[in-house]
């Protein structure tokens, strides 16, 4: 029998068609071929602290289980030449490039297809599956990091990284180090590189990869090598004693301790000190700002500079460390409340333009963190500005200055060297900053710079380079304007429209992969991903 044709209710047919204007309307606003110019509206993000979550504190790090110590195969790479720890360790970076802190070596016993799982030595777990491991050592590494090229990896495989001797281990999933390895490729990088999964740093010069597969998960299933480590010569985490290069300490006599200042204490929160392993296995320090969004969702967005990071491959690299500030003014030594978040990041945007870098972190971040405000109008000449930063990676330090002129930026080499000219306030990319106390140097890249605003501070640019120092107290630091980059493109992530959607309309804004979307425009037709590097001052 026929049925008669179903009617939708007057609520649900105006409910469904607002929904579909909105659609189109965000349709619009993302995609380059029909959105106009995105003009920046006087509406400004506040800095927030979220409530902790029960995911804020999970961490990577486990104990590692009685009776289950597999004996490693050892492996010790050749020693570092006296010539080329010396050039490490005492050229600083080159000009326009971040701050080195790691270089890549090889590991010519377990760097090829057949050499690795030869070496791969599987005894049985008492759950009646499989495990093994390989230890490898750099000799006079201060850390290492393992570059882990993965042709074949089950997602149940449970990988651990530990010194020997260690009591605790980074416990990562298969399913994670997949996740990581597709995230490179849908990103379009391809090689070994996006293929290369890095381990968390492991201090010292020993570090060891454990694979443990559940019952039932065979070895053959696991086709992986070690053609790399990053051997650190300087160490992230400020390890002391022996021959350890530290950061503390390292940065020049004029820095400001920004624990000092507790009018500034939400900025420093906001604000994590990068560590990261670029294609070539060389591992570096930047610094970063975590924002907040028009819809304070949460949402781990990161900012920091194109030179620093531009591709998603290195982004997925990325550690940030928290709270890396003295335990109180100037008292030179570590906060005790420091912690380390791994699992490295989206990468959202990025652009030479305005020397921007624009993330969404993996995992969230630790509990008393804030996530900064900021404004996208245009700055003003002569405002007063502060800077939050980790200078040669060092404790966290804080300037003060003023806007002195609006610069347009060329890269004049394929090192990064550039040069910037004067412009105006309507076409320049850039802001120069005179700083009357306090300076940048490496290790200082994509770091925030922070206008006052009716007793709040806001955000406005993120660090680029310049020739200022110690010694040269009004020399240049350029930032890149954070309104030009929101207008290009990260108002399609800080604006509150598509969690507008997702609120009211959550059966049709679910089924959108407008995130995804998003990304591959960025990709097509936005970002900028050339080799450009940012400083003429020791690349900061």
């Amino acid at each position: 029998m026929k049925q008669p044709p179903k009617f939708m209710s007057p609520e649900l047919y105006i409910r469904n068609w607002v929904a579909l204007l909105l659609i189109v309307s965000l349709t619009l606003m993302v995609h380059p071929s029909y959105a106009q110019s995105f003009k920046a509206v006087p509406d400004r993000a506040e800095s927030v602290t979220l409530p902790a979550r029960t995911s804020d504190d999970s961490s990577s790090v486990k104990p590692r289980r009685g009776g289950v110590f597999p004996v490693p195969f050892s492996i010790s790479i050749d020693p570092v030449s006296q010539e080329m720890k010396s050039t490490a360790i005492t050229s600083g970076p080159r000009p326009g490039m971040p701050h080195k802190i790691g270089f890549g070596r090889d590991v010519p016993q377990v760097g090829s297809a057949t050499d690795a799982p030869a070496h791969l030595q599987w005894r049985n777990t008492p759950q009646a599956g499989k495990i093994s491991a390989i230890s490898i050592t750099s000799p006079q590494a201060v850390g290492i990091r393992l570059g882990i090229l993965v042709r074949r990896l089950p997602a149940e495989a449970i990988l651990r990284f530990y010194a020997q001797g260690a009591e605790t281990a980074y416990e990562i999933s298969g399913k994670e180090i997949r996740e990581s390895i597709k995230r490179n490729l849908d990103a379009g990088d391809a090689g070994d590189a996006a293929l290369t999964y890095w381990s968390p740093h492991i201090e010292g010069e020993e570090a060891t990869l454990e694979i443990e597969l559940p019952p039932g998960i065979s070895p053959d299933t696991v086709d992986i090598s070690i053609p790399r480590v990053s051997h650190f010569f300087s160490s992230p985490l400020a390890a002391q004693g022996g021959n350890i290069i530290k950061n503390i300490g390292d940065a020049d006599g004029c820095e400001i301790d920004a624990t000092c200042y507790s009018d500034w204490r939400p900025e420093s929160n906001a604000t994590a000190k990068m560590s990261y392993v670029d294609m070539d296995g060389g591992s570096y320090v930047c610094t970063g700002t975590l924002l907040n969004d028009m819809a304070v969702s949460g949402t781990p967005y990161f900012l920091s500079a194109n030179h620093c990071i531009s591709r998603q491959t290195v982004a997925s690299t990325l550690e940030t460390y928290w709270f890396y500030r003295s335990a109180f003014c100037n008292s030179g030594v570590l906060n005790p409340g420091s912690r380390m978040l791994s699992g490295g990041a989206d990468l959202l945007y990025a652009s030479s333009v305005t020397d921007t870098s624009f993330m969404r972190l993996k995992n969230t971040p630790p509990t008393g963190v804030i996530y900064a405000g900021w404004d996208p109008s245009a700055p003003a000449l002569g405002i007063a500005v502060t800077g939050v930063h980790h200078p040669e990676g060092d404790l966290q330090k804080i300037n003060f200055g003023g806007i002195e002129s609006f610069q347009d930026c060329t890269e004049t080499d394929p090192w990064g060297t550039f040069t910037c000219y004067a412009s105006t306030d309507t076409s320049a990319e850039y802001v120069n900053i005179t700083f009357t106390s306090g300076t940048t140097e490496g290790g200082s890249s994509g770091s925030g710079l922070f206008k006052e605003s009716g007793g709040s501070h806001y955000l406005i640019g993120q660090l680029y380079g310049g020739d200022a120092s110690c010694s040269n107290r009004y020399g240049t630091h350029y930032y890149g304007r954070f309104d030009v980059a929101y207008n290009a493109a990260l108002h399609q992530w800080l604006n509150a429209a598509s969690t507008f959607a997702a609120l009211y309309f959550p059966h049709i804004a679910t089924s959108l992969p407008w995130q995804t979307e998003i990304a591959v425009i960025n990709t097509s037709a936005q970002t900028v991903t050339g080799t450009l590097r940012g400083l003429s001052n020791g690349g900061q």
